[in-house]
């Protein structure tokens, strides 16, 4: 299959450099303090953050410091194998993972003593550029609940169509080229935070797959404090500030 037509567009019409089409729909859950639900293509992704609110265990680690606990699963439609996902699956596990390091990382947690900050995401469909829908919906959801954030911070994918890289690809695309590289960097300084490959590249080739990542990432940020701005605006004129 021709990923890459000889006019330079991809399967589904974009050009190398072109992101999905990005929606987003913050607050909206009912019994959370913050919520995003974000779609990138077809693939979508909700996060809900409850807290921060008294810890439903004793804190395991510094007093002085808030915990993050993270529950992420996969619909069982969400991918067309049409299998049963727990969320003791492994993929889900090694994603909660990854994404739990990010969100301690990110979120100021000396600011929240003796309180832990709940994350609960769900991938509703599955199409590509999972993991980077899964940041992206988790950092607006924190930032929609009021958790007070270190930075913005904006993921991405890249991966390599005959030498030449190409941004957030689709389920289709990943199959015939594999995931790339994903990476979550702070929108304001652009230092990488998370960097997951399942493949191997010269290095060459890697540095070329981060930077257009790192792009990648940056336009994400733009949409993110688009769709932050607007809620804020929203809000305000609701309560009468505007």
């Amino acid at each position: 299959m021709e990923l890459l037509s000889p006019e330079g567009l991809r399967l589904d019409g974009r050009r190398a450099a072109e992101l999905r089409r990005l929606a987003c729909r913050l607050g909206q859950a009912r019994g959370a303090d913050g919520s995003a639900a974000l779609q990138m293509g077809n693939t979508r992704v909700s996060a809900g953050v409850y807290g921060p609110r008294e810890p439903a265990q004793r804190p395991r680690g510094d007093p002085h410091l808030g915990e993050v606990r993270v529950e992420l699963a996969f619909m069982p439609f969400s991918t067309s194998e049409r299998r049963k996902r727990t969320r003791g699956d492994k993929r889900s596990a090694e994603m909660a993972a990854v994404l739990k390091e990010l969100v301690e990382a990110t979120v100021l947690l000396e600011l929240l003593p003796r309180s832990e900050v709940v994350v609960c995401v769900q991938v509703l469909q599955a199409d590509g550029g999972v993991l980077p829908a899964v940041v992206n919906a988790t950092v607006l959801a924190l930032a929609d609940a009021g958790i007070p954030l270190r930075a913005l911070v904006a993921a991405c994918a890249a991966g390599s169509i005959d030498g030449s890289p190409v941004l957030d690809m689709n389920h289709a695309e990943e199959i015939q080229i594999g995931s790339g590289v994903a990476a979550a960097v702070r929108a304001h300084d652009a230092k990488v935070l998370c960097l997951q490959t399942e493949s191997v590249y010269q290095l060459d080739a890697f540095d070329e797959l981060l930077r257009s990542a790192a792009a990648g990432c940056a336009a994400v940020a733009d949409f993110m404090r688009r769709e932050l701005k607007g809620q804020t605006a929203a809000l305000a004129e609701k309560m009468g500030l505007t």
